[in-house]
């Protein structure tokens, strides 16, 4: 295994990382944090990377939360007919496919798509495709994934999971076979674009939202902006929000606003339509003291 090749494979941005409980660390992500997540047994060395810098993406991950390996093998078996090379993880509940793209850096909006059209290709409706979000900018991050490969060069080393299936693949082969951006525009070609009446709207209510809560200041305005911190996962910091707005005697449907527009950003309901709203109401109902079937 290439220590090197690892870094260059997983990088992303370079000013915050993941921890592996859950959390973000506003720290410099250096090449040493990718040797210490090979090399050690404490889950505290073990990392997580986010791969949206501006608009562009260092990788793209598709996570399916269920141990369903041959829906896995099917999406690499998509992918490939699309002549995007992509790689399984095992992880501790299911497996990731992962993509590395040969321009070290694509468009996370053609990623995102191309993902998405390889899972349409196999009939599967995914929970999460990584990236997330299709720009990060400023002081918003997105969301970053657990590396594999957590203390595979210890010794002995951990349980047999974040590891890749491919017992012949080693790390010098998939920074080797990458995928190009023309394979990725003609796979993400597939997945229908939002209507154009849509983006406006979108647009308007995202800054709305960012008025008001600019409006609001304090403690609402540096949770909604800066995100999970160390030690806080997403659904703790959207309740932490949701009690902020509260404190600072937030009327409960902005409140439930600026919970929506942040859970857009850091990813932990979007996905998930109905049931994914009726969460964050949930959220919301319980800051405000109403007890809820949601």
């Amino acid at each position: 295994m290439n220590d090197e090749a690892f870094v260059r494979l997983f990088r992303g941005r370079g000013d915050a990382y993941g921890s592996w409980t859950g959390g973000c660390i506003r720290k410099p992500l250096t090449p040493e944090h990718f040797v210490r997540h090979l090399y050690s047994h404490n889950p505290r060395d073990w990392i997580g990377v986010y791969n949206v810098l501006g608009t562009r993406c260092s990788w793209g991950c598709i996570d399916i939360d269920v141990p369903a390996e041959g829906l896995a093998r099917n999406l690499r078996v998509a992918l490939a007919q699309e002549d995007i090379p992509s790689w399984i993880e095992r992880t501790t509940r299911g497996f990731h496919v992962w993509v590395f793209p040969a321009d070290r850096l694509v468009d996370a909006a053609l990623m995102r798509r191309a993902l998405h059209g390889a899972c349409m290709m196999v009939e599967y409706t995914p929970r999460e495709v990584f990236p997330k979000q299709t720009s990060a900018t400023g002081g918003t991050l997105g969301n970053y994934v657990r590396l594999p490969l957590n203390g595979s060069r210890a010794n002995p080393p951990p349980a047999d999971v974040r590891r890749f299936v491919h017992s012949d693949a080693t790390l010098h082969d998939m920074e080797m076979d990458r995928a190009g951006t023309p394979n990725l525009e003609r796979l993400a070609a597939t997945v229908p674009l939002p209507q154009a009446v849509d983006v406006p709207v979108d647009f308007e209510r995202g800054l709305e939202v960012q008025w008001e809560v600019e409006r609001i200041g304090g403690p609402v305005l540096r949770v909604w902006r800066d995100g999970p911190q160390y030690g806080h996962d997403r659904s703790s910091t959207l309740a932490r929000l949701a009690h902020r707005c509260v404190e600072a005697e937030v009327e409960p449907n902005t409140t439930l606003s600026i919970v929506v527009s942040a859970d857009e950003r850091w990813g932990k309901f979007a996905d998930r339509g109905e049931s994914g709203l009726a969460h964050l109401r949930k959220i919301v109902s319980q800051a405000y003291g109403v007890v809820t079937s949601a």
